[in-house]
């Protein structure tokens, strides 16, 4: 069984960088640009949620995002 995932996600308006660690290798993601002011909370919220399901199906410890807007 491999640890939980810690994930941070960098989510700016021209690209969204995902970056998971845990006791296995590092998945690394690369997105479309998020911004609340531009996109509105409720398509930020689906588009981070989609792009974590898409990097791993594993436990996750904690998510730290920092996103513009």
């Amino acid at each position: 069984m491999s640890a939980p995932l810690h994930i941070g996600v960098d989510a700016g308006g021209t690209k969204t960088a995902l970056l998971a660690r845990g006791s296995g290798p590092a998945i690394e993601r690369i997105a479309p640009g998020i911004h609340l002011l531009r996109d509105g909370t409720e398509a930020a919220t689906a588009a981070l949620a989609a792009l974590i399901e898409d990097a791993t199906d594993a436990e996750i410890a904690g998510v730290c995002v920092g996103i513009a807007g």
